[in-house]
């Protein structure tokens, strides 16, 4: 008999995580799928098995193991970003630019965000409704300020978003994924080669001035940290910025409620990680020695799949789960990830959505939905999910 493919369908409410997993969390918590090129993972659906694997040294991030998974045609395992690598080079790594993501760091540029998006908001109103508020907010404010952290001049931000577009999507065959990457990593290692005859005060001139410089860091190890931020600093924000303005114009209580007491914006940005969670394909991990998991014996080897979507809607956790409620309280979602490869930017991203939805919210207090639902593009196509358009009225 054959297995399930991976991933399934995310049909009905495009909020949803896939049905299929959404069974499986209520039933055995976990199933094994195929995969595009005949391998096989087993899918974790719970939120406490998704967390406690995320803290197990037992399921290894380095993509360089033997018969690691392979999501799709255009993702290489072996090419190895720090975060897919174990400790302690991991942690090496990430040591590097912690300073640069820290609550303090990130809150230090809060001012400069608001700006940014109030700039924004301001072309959108100048413009007048319809307007569409992915090209003009949730796509460009995220990218121009990772471009900014990076150093990397926001002139290029349409060569970085194409290439990332191939880097992410299902849908690219290898050579398009890696001709992407490659032209992307060929364009930001001669980036740092300016940056060391001219350093500036952001993240690439400090790991060329502090740590290449030095033989820590290698330029490989570099561009690699650079692609990665630059692609993960603006695709994972700009998609929750997208998907929490679509799930609050459908909520209008909500959204008024929002706009009434603005200091509900810190934990309704923690409901729309939680209940859109955008990285829907999940995080893979690798078994390096027999464990057992939702009562199945896993063998060294064995891949799995913490498919973060349906853990975030885990009844057991979150009552009433599918429900999207601001006031909701809690353990802390998935949406970061757990453990020690938890996501780097959490707290710049926290900031940018917070500025995204509460400027939209307050400026905008007649904001509508343009279009149905039904009738959004939404990028069920790619490793991050979000909306490719999101039309709004006012």
């Amino acid at each position: 008999m054959s297995l399930p493919a991976f991933p399934a369908p995310r049909t009905g409410c495009p909020f949803d995580p896939a049905p299929a997993y959404t069974e499986v969390r209520e039933g055995p918590g976990i199933v094994e799928a195929g995969m595009w090129n005949g391998t096989t993972a087993w899918v974790v659906t719970r939120y406490d098995d998704v967390r406690a694997i995320l803290a197990d040294r037992r399921f290894s991030a380095d993509g360089t193991r033997p018969g690691f998974l392979q999501f799709a045609p255009g993702v290489n395992p072996q090419v190895s970003t720090f975060i897919r690598m174990d400790d302690p080079e991991h942690a090496r790594l990430r040591r590097m630019l912690a300073r640069k993501f820290t609550v303090r760091s990130a809150e230090s540029m809060r001012p400069e965000i608001q700006r940014i998006t109030d700039e924004h908001v301001d072309r959108l109103l100048e413009t007048g409704p319809p307007a569409d508020l992915v090209t003009g907010l949730a796509l460009p404010v995220p990218s121009l300020v990772i471009s900014r952290l990076l150093g990397v001049p926001f002139d290029e931000a349409e060569f970085f978003q194409a290439s990332t577009r191939k880097i992410m999507s299902w849908a690219s065959s290898g050579e398009e994924a890696m001709g992407a990457l490659v032209e992307l990593g060929t364009y930001l290692s001669g980036l740092a080669d300016r940056k060391a005859a001219d350093p500036g005060d952001d993240v690439i001139s400090a790991l060329v001035t502090e740590y290449e410089s030095t033989g820590e860091l290698t330029r490989q190890q570099l561009v690699l940290m650079a692609v990665l931020l630059l692609i993960a600093g603006h695709e994972t924000t700009a998609g929750t910025i997208a998907l929490g303005i679509a799930a609050l114009t459908r909520h209008p209580g909500q959204l008024a409620a929002l706009r009434a007491d603005p200091s509900l914006v810190p934990g309704a940005v923690e409901e729309v990680l939680r209940y859109a969670s955008v990285v829907q394909s999940g995080l893979s991990r690798i078994v390096t020695e027999e464990v057992e998991i939702c009562g199945r014996r896993l063998k060294e080897g064995d891949n799995v799949i913490l498919y973060l979507p349906a853990a975030n809607r885990d009844e057991k956790v979150y009552p009433n789960a599918a429900a999207f409620d601001i006031h909701r309280e809690g353990p802390k979602h998935l949406g970061f990830g757990f453990g020690s490869h938890q996501c780097l930017g959490m707290s710049l991203a926290r900031v940018e959505i917070q500025v995204a939805i509460r400027t939209v919210v307050q400026r905008i207090p007649t904001l509508a939905p343009a279009k149905p639902l039904q009738d959004l593009p939404f990028r069920h196509e790619m490793f991050v999910y979000g909306l490719h358009e999101l039309p709004i009225t006012w």
